[in-house]
């Protein structure tokens, strides 16, 4: 069974409380996700747990942006095209397109 899936299907209490307990290590070290917890449990529903290694890339500069990522442990540098760093997220940062946090619908 998909767990995403087993989510929709709990009461929307225990499906919030779940989902905080579960995060609980990511929430705690990024702000935005301390606001509010119906909006950090609608945000953490679409959740991909995503580890990289270090140089891989992540997004190029002419990707589409239609993600957001939040770092919760380590960093990843943001480089030009000639591999240089130009700024580094770290823990408790995010970065992408923000926007899409506000199309992210309640379930």
């Amino acid at each position: 069974m998909d767990p995403q899936e087993s989510l929709k299907e709990l009461p929307a209490n225990l499906k919030t409380s779940l989902l905080l307990y579960s995060y609980y290590g990511m929430i705690k070290n990024i702000r935005l996700l301390q606001l509010d917890a119906n909006f950090t449990a609608s945000i953490l529903t679409h959740l991909k747990l995503l580890k990289l290694k270090k140089g891989e890339t992540l997004y190029r500069q002419d990707d589409p942006a239609e993600e957001v990522f939040f770092i919760s442990k380590g960093s990843v540098k943001l480089v030009n095209e000639f591999g240089q760093s130009i700024y580094a997220f770290t823990e408790g940062t995010y970065f992408g397109e923000v926007e899409t946090i506000e199309d992210v619908p309640e379930n």
